[in-house]
């Protein structure tokens, strides 16, 4: 006769399984939940661990079946729980709408379940209802303010919104909890890093790495900080060993890619940024076509379909190599996004411009844009930089040259102001400005300031208007021509455009419109590290922050140099023009002034002196575009010849400081004879590029040896 076994026995059975099942031992436990099962099929506690095991296993089908048939037989009291759990069991496989139903019966058994309210901010967020997660995770940590994982939760779905210092206070109260938790170091050093807190972000982030060195997604957002930093050379370690944990990690890729970019390594950052394709980001750039890629090949008498991708501003920027497709004897075809189709027809190289969405002509290859310099080998030295590329009707110019007369009557300098970016970008806390930061350059005489903002950032003007006056556009710019056109046309009847580092300030650059441009001290990588010209836009000076955040000191010199400028000159542009002196000149003296001003703009502090410099530098910049075509081999010896002048200033300084030290030894003598065989080497180089360019003007050196 068997032994009797009583229930309690078999709440011991499932005590015991359970208890194995906290200590790692599955197949104890699933041994004892069936043992149990066979003697009381309808344990609801056996049912529901069971299919909790089964969820840990991977077998959610099973999973499934013994969380529902757990509820059955559930009492009221372990109801709300049982269905809650039912909800992750099927947000597991996919099916949202089911784990919603759960979790609306488990929050109607139990309307203040923290967890369950926890729970439907997952799924919701899962079906892309972010604003409807956001509150339901909310109502969790309201019920229960210990609830961590619900804090976690919340601190990243406000991070996806956008509204990082809201998830600051979550995600720090998650990391007091949980000090050694990895994950919720990573979340809280990237919150951080987008609220601006770039030294607390690095701080957060190296814990992260402390406690778990092979995340490569902590090493990666570490590097990311790091690049925001200003630390190049650190971020790119970092990425690197992102990689090297896990080599297909596409954005870790994409990031070292901005960093070597950043410090004018294009030739590898070209490589890495192709790994853009693998970026979900992307999806809306993929497409499929018959035609093969073009990869570099010959383009004489091929039609080649040039894919925009990417914001406004990149398209702005990087259109300038349709005419190098078009040089190498393409017919260049260009799919652009809708709002710049009309802007886009003054492109030099363009044959034909259509917008995404419309049917597209025939065409025998593809590229997309932002792969072009890449696969051109585009150095620092070679970017295509005509100071003018975008061409724009004569009549619209006239016709807002007369508007823009009867707006403002007044002689002076006519300067348009842009200060707030696209909202939607991650970075934009950081490059956009305050309007009143602009407030001190209306204390110089002789300017009048031109609105350029649309949307949002255009409300700060009124509350300004005593402070800086801005003349406004009624109707808005381009709200019937279509996207930019009307600012185009009042651009070219400015004499300044001053804007922080959106579309606009593209927009001036590809026009050639003087332009000022404001920069965050952790700025896109399009504008490189220290230098304050452009290697993209001759027409274009860069004003960055030296300190953090800090706007007034930029607008500070900014107002210095503005005033330099209104000064030398009475409000007209045909004075400015006929003041300049134009002579002759050869093409190897052409470019060696122009380094010798590079120079020049990089290693001189006086404001005064740089306004001076970048001007003429912009000037014969110009020139050089318009006179001079780009070819590797001339921008080779540009780059020699840079690298010679560069070593003339290192002597010239070495041998100010010893004459001020009155010291004539041998470091001395060997420095002066120095600069003889420099400037030897130099004469070489402007020959040679004289010979290059068939040069009409040759200067000729000559020596008697003594």
């Amino acid at each position: 006769m068997q032994t009797p076994v009583y229930i309690s026995d078999v709440d011991a059975m499932v005590k015991a399984a359970v208890e194995q099942q906290k200590r790692g031992r599955k197949d104890a436990a699933e041994k004892l939940f069936q043992e149990a099962l066979a003697i009381q099929p309808g344990h609801c506690a056996a049912l529901h661990f069971l299919g909790l095991l089964c969820q840990q296993r991977g077998n959610d089908a099973a999973a499934l079946d013994f969380l529902r048939r757990s509820i059955m037989s559930a009492p009221g009291s372990e109801q709300a729980h049982y269905h809650n759990n039912l909800a992750t069991g099927f947000g597991r496989v996919g099916r949202l709408d089911e784990a919603l139903n759960a979790i609306e019966r488990a929050l109607s058994l139990k309307p203040d379940y923290a967890e369950a309210w926890g729970n439907k901010g997952v799924v919701l967020e899962k079906q892309g209802k972010l604003e409807e997660s956001c509150q339901a995770l909310a109502k969790a940590v309201e019920i229960k303010p210990d609830y961590i994982d619900g804090h976690i939760n919340l601190g990243n779905m406000l991070t996806k919104l956008g509204r990082d210092k809201q998830a600051l206070e979550h995600l720090e109260r998650a990391a007091g909890r949980f000090p050694k938790d990895a994950t919720i170091a990573i979340n809280l050093g990237n919150a951080l890093r987008r609220c601006g807190n770039i030294d607390a972000a690095i701080t957060s982030l190296r814990r992260a790495i402390e406690r778990r060195p092979d995340s490569s997604e902590a090493r990666n957002n570490l590097g990311v900080a790091l690049h925001d930093a200003g630390l190049l050379a650190d971020a790119e370690t970092e990425l690197r060993k992102s990689i090297d944990l896990k080599p297909s990690y596409a954005d870790a890729h994409w990031n070292l890619s901005l960093v070597l970019l950043h410090k004018g390594d294009f030739h590898n950052g070209w490589m890495e940024y192709e790994w853009r394709r693998h970026l979900k980001e992307d999806a809306i750039s993929k497409r499929n076509f018959p035609q093969p890629p073009w990869s570099g090949g010959p383009l004489e008498g091929r039609r080649i379909l040039v894919l925009c991708e990417q914001g406004l501003g990149d398209t702005l920027q990087f259109i300038r190599y349709a005419k190098v497709l078009a040089d190498r004897g393409a017919k260049v075809i260009v799919e652009c996004q809708p709002p710049l189709e009309n802007l886009l027809r003054g492109v030099a190289g363009i044959e034909r411009v259509v917008a995404r969405g419309e049917p597209l002509p025939a065409f025998d290859c593809h590229v997309r844009l932002m792969s072009i310099p890449g696969i051109v080998g585009t150095t620092p030295q070679t970017i295509p930089a005509d100071p003018a590329y975008l061409k724009f009707n004569r009549e619209v110019v006239a016709a807002w040259q007369e508007r823009l007369g009867r707006m403002c009557p007044h002689a002076g300098l006519r300067i348009g102001v842009a200060w707030q970016g696209n909202t939607a970008y991650r970075g934009d806390p950081q490059r956009s400005i305050p309007l009143a930061s602009f407030a001190a350059l209306a204390q110089i005489p002789g300017t009048a300031f031109f609105s350029l903002q649309k949307g949002h950032g255009s409300e700060q003007a009124a509350a300004l208007a005593d402070k800086l006056p801005l003349l406004q556009f009624d109707p808005p710019l381009d709200d019937m021509a279509g996207a930019f056109f009307d600012t185009a046309a009042v651009m070219l009847n400015l004499d300044l455009v001053i804007t922080s580092d959106t579309s606009i300030a593209h927009l001036a650059g590809a026009l050639g419109v003087r332009t000022w441009i404001a920069l965050p001290m952790a700025c896109d990588w399009r504008w490189q590290g220290t230098r304050y010209d452009s290697p993209w836009y001759p027409n274009v000076q860069l004003f960055r922050q030296t300190h953090r955040g800090d706007w007034d000191e930029v607008f500070s010199r900014m107002k210095t140099e503005l005033g330099t400028l209104a000064a030398t000159r009475d409000g007209s542009v045909s004075h400015r023009q006929a003041s300049i002196i134009l002579a002759p000149i050869s093409a190897g003296e052409l470019l060696d002034k122009i380094t010798i001003l590079q120079i020049k703009s990089e290693r001189i502090a006086n404001p005064e002196k740089l306004t001076h410099v970048r001007h003429e530098l912009a000037e014969l910049q110009a020139v050089k575009s318009r006179n001079i075509s780009t070819r590797m081999e001339l921008e080779t010896l540009a780059q020699q010849l840079l690298e010679v002048n560069q070593a003339l200033w290192d002597i010239e300084d070495g041998l100010r400081q010893c004459e001020a030290r009155e010291e004539r030894g041998s470091r001395f003598v060997e420095m002066a004879r120095s600069v003889y065989r420099h400037n030897d080497r130099r004469s070489a180089l402007k020959q040679k590029i004289n010979q290059l360019t068939g040069s009409a003007i040759v200067e000729a050196k000559s020596y008697t040896a003594v």
